[in-house]
């Protein structure tokens, strides 16, 4: 977020845990962390250092969403806290000035875009050339999304998108605005600011929600200082962080913003898990420093700066073992944004190829099941960059062509020249496509199947001795050995196996996993503000790996309104 009233982002503070008051490393300036801000009792984790006292600091400490109802001080005092506060009001509540109520804005359209990245700026470009009237909404406070800030690495102009977009649809363009899904029959959203409340008319909604680069997992992931890549790379363009960064992840995106570090005069390493770059491209790594194959298995900080121990896999218990010091861990490994989508109730299946949990939904993006739901660019899985614009024409026409704008046999066109793209840039993904299309995922050879490896899990089954220094929830502190202590007790088993033998399988098949709404409430996993963004996947995912079962037998969170936290006080004024 912005302090002052250029848009410069302010030094980013490492927020607390609100158990422990030890510090907490994952560092993220985006308007969707917001309630990771709040779980940890700040108001934003990027307007620079606090120049609040100790003793503020520890009364202020006390009110912190996720410390209040634990707090046996707090409940004790509170009568007396009441009765001060009492005696100090010497002017009636009548006689104050009314505060300033939230507008209602009604915002009618055809086509409502959710999500103003090149995905949806392309398919708001496309729907309105063929004569639809179109609503954009986005919580980032200029549109383009994550792409724009790496225009020159990945080879497409978002900006020249977003500012014909703009030129469009003028007031339509609603940046700075978050839809925070349905309220009954209405769907809502509110501007960042409080001051605006929107109410949204539709016939058709398209979810282009992008993706979310997420907290990596390894023992003592908590110490270190870890930013998503669009935070630090804006830090970097203005100038707040400089050193040696490590960024985490290899495919497009991971590739990108090394590289743009690089040009920012920063001396970036880059690592994964994965023995090749995820791009398919050994030469995209060319003028970088990469250590590939490597996964992390203990982390020591000193000063300013850290050190991360590695292990690299050479056969059955053969490891090669490395050192690896930075300012900053960079995590750009991203998951499918699908928090309004598994609201509005779509079937979501789990394909690696994708990027992990994505949903069912046909070659012209409508959602199966959902007739007035289509999704669009990486929201409906990771596909490369390049032919997002080609998908959204193809979303677009097929839109049209459902209320008789186009013929039938145009958006046809428009869908072949998809798959002739993905041919060439992709064909797992126009294989995963297919699959989905065809209801070919929970099928024979296609079957779903058991969770291969996890991005961002970046220690894997090694270190499962160190379950309790992995945290995966860091709103509420919950870590991997919580997550495995209560499966193991609704399965009923004395522990989580990793291989189960011959002799097992049939009791095997018969265990049924706990849904992840029960771990929700067992644990507190996703409970804090954040509402599961940072820890919903990678639970889902590690846990399905860890004991060989399909994604879909945990599940994931429901997802209850708002889907962002949102000012009382502004929904209040909508009655």
């Amino acid at each position: 977020m912005a302090n002052d009233d250029s848009g410069r982002l302010g030094k980013p503070v490492m927020l607390s845990s609100p158990r422990t008051g030890e510090p907490r490393g994952f560092i993220c300036c985006e308007w969707w962390c917001m309630g990771y801000w709040l779980s940890n009792g700040s108001l934003n984790q990027c307007v620079g250092s606090s120049s609040q006292g100790r003793g503020l600091g520890l009364f202020s400490s006390f009110a912190r969403p996720s410390v209040l109802p634990r707090s046996r001080l707090v409940k004790l005092a509170w009568p007396i806290v009441v009765r001060f506060a009492k005696g100090m009001r010497h002017v009636d509540p009548s006689q104050l000035p009314e505060p300033p109520r939230a507008k209602l804005v009604k915002v009618n359209s055809d086509v409502l875009v959710v999500g103003g990245g090149l995905a949806g700026l392309a398919t708001a470009m496309e729907l309105s050339k063929l004569g639809l009237k179109i609503a954009l909404v986005d919580g980032n406070g200029e549109l383009g999304g994550r792409l724009i800030h790496v225009e020159g690495e990945l080879g497409v102009k978002v900006s020249d998108y977003a500012s014909k977009v703009k030129d469009e649809l003028g007031d339509q363009a609603l940046s700075g605005v978050v839809f925070d899904g349905f309220l009954e029959d209405a769907a809502v959203g509110h501007s960042l600011d409080g001051s605006r409340l929107f109410q949204f008319n539709y016939r058709v909604i398209v979810v282009a929600t992008g993706v979310r680069e997420v907290p990596l997992v390894f023992p003592g992931n908590y110490k270190v200082p870890m930013y998503t890549g669009l935070t630090y790379l804006k830090l970097a363009k203005d100038g707040l962080v400089k050193g040696e960064p490590i960024v985490y992840g290899t495919d497009e995106w991971g590739v990108a913003v090394a590289k743009s570090l690089v040009k920012a005069g920063l001396t970036p390493l880059i690592m994964d898990h994965a023995i090749q770059p995820r791009t398919g491209r050994p030469s995209d790594l060319s003028g970088l420093r990469a250590i590939m194959g490597a996964y992390i298995s203990e982390t020591e900080v000193e000063g300013g700066r850290f050190r991360l121990r590695y292990q690299v896999p050479e056969g059955p218990k053969r490891f090669s073992e490395g050192e690896a010091t930075g300012d900053a861990l960079v995590t750009t490994v991203r998951v499918p944004a699908i928090e309004l989508l598994a609201q509005l109730g779509a079937e979501l299946v789990y394909d690696i190829v994708l990027g992990g949990i994505v949903p069912r939904h046909n070659w012209g993006g409508g959602v199966t099941g959902l007739s007035n739901v289509y999704v669009v660019g990486e929201a409906s899985g990771l596909i490369p960059i390049s032919t997002i614009p080609i998908q959204a024409r193809a979303v677009a026409y097929s839109i049209a062509a459902t209320y008789g704008l186009v013929k039938p046999e145009e958006a046809d066109q428009a869908v072949a020249k998809l798959r002739e793209a993905l041919v060439t840039s992709n064909p797992a993904a126009l294989d995963a496509f297919n699959r989905l299309e065809r209801g070919l995922h929970d099928v024979g050879y296609f079957q779903e199947p058991n969770v291969p490896e996890v991005p961002q899990w970046v220690s894997d089954l090694y270190f499962l001795d160190k379950a309790d220094e992995q945290l995966v929830c860091f709103c509420e502190d919950v870590t991997l050995g919580d997550l495995l202590r209560v499966t193991r007790e609704f399965t009923g088993l004395r522990g989580v196996k990793v291989t189960v033998l011959h002799d097992e399988v049939p009791k095997y098949r018969e265990l049924k996993m706990p849904r992840m709404e029960y771990i929700k409430r067992a644990t507190g996993l996703g409970t804090g503000a954040c509402q599961g963004k940072l820890c919903m996947v990678t639970a889902n995912l590690m846990l399905a790996r860890l004991t060989q079962r399909k994604p879909g037998e945990f599940g994931l969170f429901r997802q209850r309104f708002p889907l962002n936290p949102m000012p009382m006080g502004t929904l209040g004024d909508a009655e």
